[in-house]
């Protein structure tokens, strides 16, 4: 019944529209410390209750509001202990026949709890925008220290392969060259921090050989393999073409990480990556990668 509804947790008023006097208000005021006949004998009434900064734009509100048309507004009161709290005020302003009188009826609803999280989430939110700058810096700063070293590895590697050496040792030469230049634009594209904040990391086309790039990679991998019992091998399709266009550092990037899991829980037996011809057509070809190994694999979904 009414009496159970206006002392809940919903505040009740009534206000003349013309004088922005208050007429009534509910009991459970209470809540906030105050008596409902003390406000409404007070002078200015229920703005006694709005804390003093959200008077103004309070004030503004009730001179825009319509007639018949729902307003909703936030703001704070001060309880009688000094306490703030956050209410969402919803009221309507409706002409009443019997007397011509335009009159304000609305309820608050205390919203502080809600305000209080969305501070903590807010907060949070500035906190991780924090962290997230300072990730920039960091790997701004480590841009150059990265490269810095790489690039004197990569000038003693040129000076090593003008130099008299066998022919396994010129090959390990070419490969950690390769190795070093294509780690430095893996390097170079990790940290261009504004592609990767912004989504728009692009894939950059170019013309290659995909039987070479496979052979260099079992070469590569076939100097690191310290399994004795553990062979490293490729499959390549005899329809595979000599030539391809695309990413090539991306598609390397990929294999690579496919090998090194390979490699890591292999033992014996052999690791193979392979490719084929998938599909061809007068647009674009599409070419079927793989890594293969005898290690423990993963178990089935029962």
């Amino acid at each position: 019944n009414h009496a159970s509804f206006v002392q809940g947790p919903v505040v009740l008023y009534k206000m003349d529209f013309e004088k922005k006097m208050l007429l009534s208000i509910s009991e459970n005021v209470s809540a906030w410390g105050y008596d409902a006949r003390e406000i409404i004998s007070a002078p200015e009434s229920y703005l006694q209750l709005v804390y003093s900064e959200d008077r103004p734009r309070l004030q503004e509100y009730m001179q825009k509001v319509q007639l018949n048309t729902p307003n909703l507004i936030q703001y704070r009161v001060l309880t009688k202990a000094g306490e703030l709290r956050w209410v969402l005020d919803y009221s309507r302003v409706l002409r009443d026949e019997r007397d011509g009188g335009t009159y304000v009826y609305g309820y608050n609803i205390d919203i502080s709890d809600q305000k209080n999280l969305e501070a903590q989430l807010l907060e949070a939110k500035e906190k991780a925008e924090s962290a997230n700058i300072a990730k920039g810096h960091f790997l701004a700063n480590m841009s150059h220290e990265l490269r810095t070293p790489l690039n004197g590895i990569n000038g003693f590697l040129q000076v090593l392969m003008q130099m008299r050496a066998s022919d396994e040792q010129r090959e390990i030469f070419d490969l950690m060259y390769s190795s070093g230049k294509n780690l430095m634009k893996i390097i170079n594209d990790i940290l261009d921090f504004s592609k990767i904040e912004a989504g728009k990391m692009e894939l950059i086309p170019s013309e290659f050989n995909p039987k070479y790039l496979i052979e260099d990679m079992v070469k590569q991998f076939s100097m690191q393999n310290r399994k004795h019992n553990l062979e490293i091998r490729s499959n390549i399709g005899n329809s595979l073409p000599d030539v391809l266009k695309g990413d090539q550092l991306r598609l390397q990037q990929i294999l690579q990480n496919l090998m090194q899991n390979a490699m890591k829980f292999t033992d014996n037996g052999h690791i193979e990556i392979g490719a084929e011809l998938y599909t061809i057509s007068d647009k674009d070809i599409r070419i079927l990668f793989r890594v293969a190994d005898t290690g423990m694999g993963i178990e089935p979904v029962k």
